[in-house]
């Protein structure tokens, strides 16, 4: 059975460019015991024989620590007698390119919708974070709230996939991301809907996938009110106005979905 060293020096990389970041990492497979014809396969698929977390990536799959890259290519050679050395580099994904890998038994990317939704907020401060106070001639004063409509981008992917996706709503609907994800920061996509169709009695099912994208996150921003109901003589933001992380996250990287990078 295969044994997998994995993160070997030789060959390991890490450039940032024009494009973007790239980071190359090595494994070495040995004790490979398929006809010689089969190996590279084998290696390709290998997991480690007395530690099953060792394993060779996949096409698709993300980072283990950088989560906006993905295995973009692999290419394994053959390296002594049973062994084979494998280079897999890692890159923000292009739209030309393979979504990350999918548990789904099908390698349909779905079709892909960017659209836009004008959405109502309520607000307690400005643009800059000072609390909304109307104030008379007498001095009185009056915290004050105001209602606001904001668009927001959303972002639509529908496939055709093999499994219900009903374990899947309950896992990500009405949460925000947890890490950084298709390009974008964390906590600022929510997930809206994640649903499922079938004409054919369960054997498949269309599944859509939305997320509404807030670049400045789904976090709430609250202002502390003195006994009279105002704001705080003097609270600024960190001093009296705070933010809050109100929904529930996920880790969309697990998602059989990809979208562009914005």
């Amino acid at each position: 059975m295969p044994r997998v060293t994995a993160d070997k020096i030789d060959g390991a990389a890490y450039t940032i460019d024009a494009s973007g970041k790239r980071i190359v990492r090595t494994f070495d497979v040995d004790e490979l015991d398929r006809s010689p014809a089969d190996r590279l396969i084998q290696a390709y698929e290998a997991v480690d024989d007395v530690d099953a977390s060792i394993f060779v990536p996949s096409y698709g799959d993300v980072h283990p620590t950088e989560t906006g890259l993905v295995a973009t290519n692999i290419r394994i050679a053959p390296n002594g007698k049973d062994g084979a050395r494998v280079t897999v580099e890692y890159r923000t994904p292009t739209p030309g390119q393979l979504p990350p890998k999918t548990d789904d038994d099908t390698d349909d990317p779905g079709l892909l919708e960017v659209g836009g939704a004008i959405v109502e907020r309520e607000v307690q401060v400005d643009k800059d974070g000072n609390p909304l106070l109307l104030v008379r001639e007498s001095g009185q004063q009056q915290q004050a709230k105001a209602r606001i409509q904001v668009p927001d981008p959303v972002l639509r992917r529908t496939r055709k996939e093999t499994t219900n996706p009903a374990s899947k709503q309950a896992a990500y609907q009405g949460k925000v991301n947890s890490v950084a994800v298709w390009g974008r920061a964390e906590r600022t996509l929510l997930c809206r809907t994640l649903s499922g169709q079938s004409d054919d009695n369960g054997a498949t099912y269309t599944v859509t996938y939305e997320f509404q994208y807030n670049p400045d996150t789904w976090d709430v921003t609250l202002a502390f009110l003195g006994e009279d109901g105002l704001v705080a003589p003097g609270a600024l933001p960190g001093d009296g106005i705070e933010s809050f992380q109100v929904y529930q996250e996920a880790d969309f990287n697990a998602l059989p979905i990809w979208f562009p990078i914005p």
